[in-house]
């Protein structure tokens, strides 16, 4: 048997990482590849601009996201991506989109965006 504290630990670390409001919609959208900073946006458009650039700057801290900037397009352009910690947090993401598809009805999810 493992020892619980250690592993119970490591969960709730890895827990809080995705109990965060938006995380798991970030990961969720930068699951495809590198995304500009505005398409993001855009297809986030229930999350505050504020909020997005706090949960990216979070998410980078905690190595999960990177930022690229390339200077030399005019104007600036700004991505973000997963790194591989980020990708791979990204497919439980993945396997909990699957589980509520298929135990959650579609009505409660209504209720719930409200």
């Amino acid at each position: 048997m493992r020892k619980l504290a250690h592993s119970c630990a490591q969960f709730e670390a890895a827990a809080g990482l995705m109990a965060r409001r938006w995380t798991p919609l970030i990961l969720r959208a930068l699951h495809g590849g590198p995304v500009r900073y505005c398409l993001l946006a855009e297809n986030l458009e229930q999350i505050s601009e504020r909020m997005l650039l706090q949960r990216l700057r979070e998410m980078k801290d905690a190595g999960l996201v990177v930022r690229n900037v390339f200077p030399d397009d005019q104007p600036a352009r700004v991505e973000y991506g997963l790194t591989e910690k980020g990708e791979s947090l990204a497919k439980v993401v993945g396997v909990l989109e699957r589980w509520a598809e298929q135990w959650i009805p579609a009505t409660a999810t209504a209720t719930a965006t409200r």
